[in-house]
């Protein structure tokens, strides 16, 4: 069985050599070996991760490609450190899915705050930490090439996670699907669906085709996120619909384009190729949504549907993700 392309898995011991040298190289590349590297990259395991913090190695294809560690500050706080990844994988978005991986595990440890140190001669990695919510505060630190101290506090608002969907999460997931209804614009259904009737379109998604919560800051459920099988055939099966739904409350604010860009860094540890839309004509919002992260309008249904008397014609757009 072929493995996913791009896995996140947690340190063991036998890592330490690609630990380093994965640091070692990124940091004689750019800046100098300072003497808490020398002594962090040789002994991992006493200064990070008997301290209560993490390390996470990314492999891809099963060979391993870059790393990132979560240092325990204090309670509450952590720091986002120590993360590289081998130049001939770069390009893959796998920092992004190690720096998600370590901001998921603070969140579940309990943490308020995740702080990091970089460097503003590395515009890439400032505007990626930009996008996971890192803000830049007054520097200090023990690093004499940092320039920048940034901090990602996990109770503000706009901040976001998501999880497996459970059973019970059921009755709420219906509900904010139910609210898509009257606006004609998202669903085929015409009527309100029961929670009853979609226990077996829950039960038809897995670790391949996963049904994600959307959480914010204080666990509340804001969204959902659907993968399905294309057609049903084994030709198919790097081939996935995804479907987006968000609470009434939170749309029209940025929040669908987050959601989509996360799920679309996902697919290559799903073994999922290609993603497509089904979207109405006449949904702009969604249309522009999907337009505006790459996809294309792959086919036209015209008229093939009604609603309310009038006749509707659904576009399939879609993306290769995966090469």
């Amino acid at each position: 069985m072929e493995s996913a392309v791009l896995e996140i898995i947690d340190y063991q011991p036998e890592h330490q050599p690609w630990f380093e040298k994965f640091n070692r190289h990124w940091i004689e590349e750019h800046f100098w070996m300072e003497p808490i590297d020398v002594e962090v990259l040789q002994h991992p395991e006493s200064h990070i991760l008997k301290k209560g913090g993490s390390i996470f190695m990314a492999t891809w294809r099963n060979e391993l490609a870059g790393t990132v560690a979560l240092k325990f500050v204090e309670t509450g706080v952590y720091e986002f450190t120590k993360m590289a990844v081998e130049d001939r994988f770069q390009g893959k978005k796998i920092g992004r899915a190690l720096a998600e991986a370590a901001i998921e595990r603070a969140r579940k440890e309990g943490a308020k705050r995740i702080i990091l140190y970089s460097n503003t001669k590395l515009p890439t990695a400032i505007i990626l930490y930009r996008k996971l919510g890192f803000q830049e505060i007054p520097l200090d630190g023990p690093y004499q090439r940092s320039d920048i101290k940034m901090e990602l506090n996990l109770h503000s608002p706009g901040i976001i996670h998501y999880r497996d969907a459970t059973l019970e999460d059921l009755p709420r997931i219906v509900d904010i699907y139910n609210s898509t209804i009257p606006g004609r614009m998202v669903t085929a259904d015409t009527e309100v669906v029961s929670a009853d009737s979609r226990v077996g379109w829950f039960k038809e998604h897995s670790g391949k085709r996963p049904l994600w919560i959307v959480e914010d800051q204080a666990n509340k459920i804001i969204g959902w996120v659907s993968f399905q099988s294309f057609y049903g055939r084994p030709a198919y099966d790097a081939t996935a619909e995804i479907s987006i739904y968000l609470d009434p409350s939170i749309r029209g604010k940025g929040l669908g384009k987050k959601v989509l860009e996360y799920t679309m860094d996902r697919c290559s540890a799903l073994k999922i190729k290609t993603l497509l839309g089904f979207i109405f004509s006449h949904n702009e919002p969604s249309l522009k949504l999907f337009k505006h992260a790459g996809f294309q309008e792959w086919a036209l249904l015209p008229n093939i549907a009604v609603l309310d008397g009038v006749d509707r014609s659904l576009v399939i757009v879609g993306k290769r993700i995966v090469q």
